[in-house]
């Protein structure tokens, strides 16, 4: 596990710079300022924190909509072939 975490802490650098230049390759620097001054201010700050919270909502809700959806349309098609449609 050390010789993996000394690998990775190593690495970091260079993923960085991919992320970097990903970013880069996608808003122009006006852009990039705007997202730092974003991120940098309390909403965006709160928007930080919060969006662990959120994704698993987001998923969880995901989830569930497609649990109803596919119920919905499995009762429907046996009702369809029940009629003989």
């Amino acid at each position: 596990l050390a010789r993996f975490s000394a690998k990775l802490e190593s690495e970091l650098p260079n993923f960085v710079d991919l992320v970097a230049r990903a970013y880069a390759g996608k808003f122009t620097d006006e852009e990039l300022s705007a997202l730092l001054a974003f991120y940098q201010s309390p909403t965006g700050q709160m928007f930080v924190a919060k969006q662990p919270e959120m994704v698993q909502a987001v998923s969880d809700t995901g989830q569930e909509w497609g649990r109803r959806m596919a119920l919905q349309v499995l009762q429907e098609y046996i009702v369809d072939k029940t009629r003989g449609k």
